[in-house]
């Protein structure tokens, strides 16, 4: 039987200095070891289970800590030239998250002008909400890629560029949160107030899409509570995918992120080839989002798959590639 923590010691040991190994890693995990084999000893498997999922969450808690104050130490050392290429990259993403949100609304909005005519155009600002989301993650890691340019980007630009993807993906989870509901209930209205000329008040329910987050776990319960039958199941399966879904999709930008700042580290001079490499990576995750629906697997598992699938891929190229010579582990 493996002791706990062996692998993930081995997962640390590829991105931690021996100092850090050292000081923080090993400790936790050999605590864990003892009171985990302490409690099978004594012949409570309860016991053992509460001390590998609390020995692992202190393991996850200590390293969170020490990956916030490298990052902190890290932001303090930016130089003038990395503030410079993040106002570029900032630049760059606002500009390029602005371009995916013109080219995704254009089929919709070219779709009803030419349904219901040019008096369709006071409805084009409630189709705008619906891209942000997709335009976002699409957005960030061509400008991660095109704006940082040199090969051996500080650890303390990676730190700043993760900070900023986290601060995308907090707008991302307020806009499939609220903005996106919202915007999609009042295009549908409108569009139905439209039709009846506006000769009588409209009321149409909320889809999934249309549904804010505590909506769609309430609307799981019903649906849940009103039979078995296949069509229920179905409409259950498409609401709890919707839910999932808002999440995973909140995570896409911190994600992309992370991979486009791997491409940068590993191929920071062969800007083509790390352009391909990133449109690659980018459209793997969008057909993987769509090739995972179609499995009908569990509304988790459907969700979260492209973004495991990315990362999962990411860390294995990041194996084959050696990284430049210059690039140490993160230390303590």
């Amino acid at each position: 039987m493996t002791r706990p923590g062996v692998r993930v010691r081995a997962l640390a040991a590829r991105w931690c200095s021996a100092k850090t190994m050292e000081r923080l890693i090993d400790p936790a995990i050999a605590d864990l070891q003892v009171e985990y084999e302490d409690a099978l000893r004594q012949g409570s498997r309860w016991r053992a289970r509460r001390a590998w999922i609390a020995g692992h969450w202190a393991l996850v808690t200590a390293v969170a800590w020490h990956a916030a104050s490298v990052m902190a130490r890290s932001l303090s050392a930016l130089t003038v030239d990395d503030w410079r290429i993040v106002i570029r990259t900032s630049a760059f993403a606002l500009l390029a998250s602005g371009l995916f949100v013109v080219a995704l609304s254009a089929p919709p909005v070219l779709h009803e002008l030419s349904r219901v005519g040019t008096d369709s155009w006071p409805l084009v600002p409630y189709m705008l909400p619906q891209t942000v989301p997709f335009a976002i993650p699409l957005g960030i890691p061509f400008a991660i890629v095109i704006g940082a340019k040199r090969r051996g980007i500080s650890q303390g630009l990676r730190a700043l560029v993760l900070l900023l993807a986290v601060l995308a993906s907090v707008a991302s989870f307020a806009s499939l949160s609220w903005l996106l509901p919202a915007a999609g209930q009042a295009y549908r209205v409108a569009v139905a107030q439209q039709a009846s000329a506006g000769s009588r008040a409209v009321w149409i329910s909320r889809g999934p899409n249309e549904m804010t987050l505590a909506e769609l776990r309430d609307a799981v319960v019903v649906k849940r509570q009103q039979g078995e039958l296949f069509a229920l199941r179905n409409a259950v399966w498409r609401l709890e995918l919707t839910y999932h879904r808002r999440f995973a999709l909140a995570s896409a930008p911190l994600v992309l992120a992370i991979v486009a700042l791997a491409v940068v580290h590993r191929l920071g001079d062969r800007q083509k080839l790390a352009i391909w490499v990133n449109c690659s990576a980018v459209t793997a995750y969008w057909l993987f989002m769509y090739a995972a629906e179609r499995s009908h697997a569990a509304p988790a598992i459907v969700a979260w798959a492209p973004t495991v699938t990315i990362l999962a891929l990411t860390m294995a190229i990041a194996r084959l590639v050696p990284p430049p010579a210059d690039v140490r582990p993160i230390s303590a």
